[in-house]
């Protein structure tokens, strides 16, 4: 994993926020062309049941997450960007969201027994036809 394209995982804990895991920032080839993904491993702290939210933020060597990630968000917007799978499953939904940074805010949707999460950004509509 490069650190070039790695981002890392947080969770709250009380008013703090916690290392959940790492992941880093691929393409890969769908049924829809050549598409960006961030490719995510929560470790042993990280909570993965229904209902949980996760936060990817660009690791130290990145600053901020990459332009093909956050072309597919809008800040403003409420509807779901985002999907999160875990195998071929889809577990979660995603936002784009704006701190200090621009970072990804995750919800599952399902309980995860999973080392391995993916987030795509959502098909283009006209794409889908």
């Amino acid at each position: 994993m490069s650190k070039e394209n790695m981002v890392v995982m947080r969770q709250s804990a009380g008013n703090d926020l916690i290392h959940a895991g790492a992941g880093f920032v691929d393409t890969v080839n769908t049924k829809f062309g050549e598409r960006p993904v961030i490719h995510l491993r929560p470790n042993g702290a990280a909570r993965t049941e229904k209902g949980q939210h996760i936060l990817v933020f660009a690791g130290k060597e990145m600053q901020h997450l990459p332009e093909d990630i956050i072309v597919h968000g809008d800040v403003a917007s409420k509807n779901p960007q985002y999907v999160v799978y875990a195998g071929d499953a889809p577990v979660g939904s995603g936002w784009l969201k704006q701190g200090k940074k621009e970072f990804l805010s995750l919800v599952l949707n399902k309980s995860v027994d999973s080392d391995r999460l993916t987030v795509f950004p959502r098909a283009p509509s006209d794409a889908a036809e």
